[in-house]
């Protein structure tokens, strides 16, 4: 009998709600502005002190529901460092303080930033709380699930290896010749493909397009009316197409002196460098060209993540606000540089951040690229959106909300 009473009390605990994850306060803020944290083993989201708890663990819940059988994903994220952070409904996204430098600057053709979007995706992902507690004030009035657009996006560029790419662009380009995301937002580009059928596939809806007849939310129907693609979803997020861990290797930080002596060398190997500002200050990114002299590629701000392709024979300057040398770099390959309040962080370091793989060197489809001595900077945009937000976010303007 006793027995049968305990087993009954593990079945009743064991379908009970999971406990809410703890929402600590950090004292003093993360970059001066964000009080709030949960943890999401590794991840870490974060608000600033007007900012809803349960906006938070919206958030905490819709990363274990994506990633809960994806470990080499969340372990590739954590790796990089990545991020969710949630805009107030009463605040800009400039307000962030990595989008502060785009404040009243044109954005997307005359219209600011502030203007044109609410939900960004990439290795900083921000989401709005008035998307996440579903209020009237929400962009969307059928109250589709941004954040899991924009955790898809983050995902798809810093938790998937290249093979996981290229069968995602592949059922993207076979989609489309099939007809069947006529005119929708998911036919933009294959980011935006795997983003919007995540939302489907996880219960919610992406944008409708030309479909007719128009589609209903959730699983059942995008199995039903895309097979194939509702396939390849269900082998990423069910783990079965897991991909490989990705790495990310600590340069090392050289002293100012050795600017003078480095200079760019033709090179074909492209590589990729992980570019993290871990301070409250506003840095600047400088390639050093043929010549030695310093090519400006823009603002690496406060609490920023970017992702820079580049060559392997072609040095990097990090400088602050007084045009003072944080550090010099040499790069490899899938070189990290974090930037630190700790003047000795990172100098003199080559360590590993993960296990070796592959990432694709293309995840960061805004990146700039140098490509010799005729071109200063070439900016690789993504087809459509062209936007220029990697400087903020290390991921694609993705403008949903």
């Amino acid at each position: 009998m006793i027995n049968l009473i305990v087993a009954i009390v593990t079945l009743i605990c064991g379908l009970a709600d999971p406990p809410a994850p703890p929402v600590t306060q950090l004292d003093p803020p993360r970059l001066g502005f964000f009080s709030k944290h949960v943890d999401n083993a590794g991840i870490s989201i974060l608000a600033h002190e007007c900012v809803d708890d349960a906006a938070l663990r919206i958030v905490h819940d819709r990363l274990q529901m994506m990633l809960e059988r994806m470990p080499i994903a969340r372990a590739n994220l954590v790796a990089a460092g990545a991020e969710v952070r949630v805009i107030g409904r009463d605040q800009l996204v400039t307000d962030m303080p990595s989008m502060r430098h785009w404040h009243g600057r044109p954005f997307d053709g005359h219209a600011s930033i502030d203007e044109r979007g609410r939900g960004f995706g990439g290795l900083v992902t921000l989401v709005s709380e008035e998307s996440l507690l579903r209020l009237p004030t929400a962009r969307h009035a059928d109250q589709r699930d941004i954040c899991v657009h924009e955790a898809a996006h983050m995902i798809h560029l810093f938790g998937l290896s290249a093979d996981v790419h290229e069968a995602i662009n592949a059922r993207f380009a076979v989609a489309g010749d099939e007809g069947r995301w006529t005119d929708a937002y998911a036919m933009t580009n294959d980011h935006e493909f795997f983003a919007e059928l995540s939302m489907w596939y996880f219960g919610s809806r992406g944008d409708f397009g030309a479909i007719d007849p128009p589609p209903e939310e959730g699983r059942a129907w995008l199995r039903r009316y895309d097979p194939a693609s509702f396939d390849l979803l269900d082998s990423i997020y069910s783990g079965r197409l897991a991909g490989s861990r990705i790495t990310w290797r600590d340069l090392v930080r050289r002293p100012p002196a050795d600017e003078t002596r480095l200079r760019s060398r033709s090179a074909t190997e492209r590589v990729t460098i992980l570019f993290v500002n871990d301070t409250d200050r506003d840095y600047t990114l400088h390639w050093l060209d043929y010549e030695g002299l310093r090519k400006p590629y823009g603002p690496l701000p406060a609490g920023a993540r970017l992702s820079q392709t580049t060559f392997l024979t072609h040095p990097w300057v990090v400088v602050d606000e007084a045009d003072e040398v944080y550090g010099v770099y040499e790069p490899a390959a899938f070189g990290k540089v974090t930037v630190s309040a700790d003047a000795d962080a990172g100098a003199g370091t080559d360590a590993d951040t993960g296990t070796d793989a592959d990432p694709d060197t293309d995840t960061d489809a805004d990146t700039d690229a140098d490509t010799g001595p005729d071109t200063d900077r070439t900016r690789r945009r993504l087809p459509v959106l062209q936007k220029t937000l990697s400087i903020e976010t290390t991921g694609h303007g993705h403008m949903t909300d």
